[in-house]
């Protein structure tokens, strides 16, 4: 999670050959972020709020809370740039190379399996 929300991430890769494997990634991508915090004090009230455990662009934007990010490197809203994010995980102290080298592997082993 970042900042409390709960968030997915759309990367966009591109197969150019299936034989020999060629794939590309591009650089950045989309990640959504539900527009209410998580808790891990769940009750039936908070299990049913769709804004807390779902990411879908369509859902969120219904909340009032819900945020639209003023530009590519707005760091806030609900819908931002993978590499805003990436640039905020860096700055927390997490190794950004370790995990691009942990997307790049899961997505040939997706793809070695088809």
């Amino acid at each position: 999670m970042i900042d409390g929300l709960k968030f997915d991430i759309r990367l966009y890769v591109l197969v150019t050959s299936a034989e020999p494997l060629k794939v590309f990634l591009y650089q950045d991508g989309l990640v959504r972020f539900a527009t209410e915090k998580y808790s891990n004090k769940m009750n039936s009230t908070n299990m049913q709020n769709m804004f807390v455990h779902l990411t879908n662009y369509s859902v969120n934007k219904m909340n009032p809370g819900f945020k639209n990010s003023q530009s590519l490197d707005d760091d806030s809203g609900h819908k931002r740039s993978w590499l805003t994010v990436l640039r905020r995980l860096e700055q927390e102290g997490r190794n950004i190379k370790e995990i691009n080298h942990k997307i790049k592997d899961i997505i040939v082993k997706t793809l070695l399996t088809i």
